[in-house]
């Protein structure tokens, strides 16, 4: 791994879907398109600062795109049927394998889990955890 290419894991619940104006940020979309940077910022607000030029802008870009670890991933993580919890990394690390979410108790999870699957004693969160198997590269 060269010395300036950062390793770089973000994980947790972000409360976008696939597609929203989050991920496509994270995944690289290009920030000179007006119409994404107003969505972006509606969707999450606290990242106003780190857009503005001359700030952290600069730097967050210089570490897109980073890629989904579950990009392939069919089990939501969330009741409504939609995943909103990621592991993004960035291309100094290969992902492995992306594990299927399971409930803390060994339990598989599907679609039609959803209604009642959230929370339990099993499964504390309204979200369900995901994992995956990743390697340094």
């Amino acid at each position: 791994r060269k010395a300036e290419e950062p390793a770089i894991i973000l994980a947790g619940d972000f409360n976008a879907y696939q597609g929203s104006p989050t991920y496509e940020f994270l995944a690289g979309a290009k920030l000179n398109n007006p119409n994404l940077v107003g969505s972006l910022l509606k969707q999450q607000p606290r990242l106003a600062d780190v857009l503005k030029p001359g700030r952290m802008l600069p730097f967050v870009t210089r570490l897109l795109p980073l890629q989904d670890a579950h990009a392939e991933a069919s089990t939501p993580t969330f009741r409504n049927g939609k995943r909103y919890d990621y592991i993004w990394v960035s291309s100094s690390i290969r992902v492995e394998e992306s594990i299927p979410n399971v409930g803390l108790d060994g339990s598989s999870s599907s679609k039609k889990d959803i209604p009642w699957m959230w929370p339990t004693v099993s499964n504390p969160s309204d979200h369900l955890p995901i994992r995956s198997v990743l390697r340094l590269l």
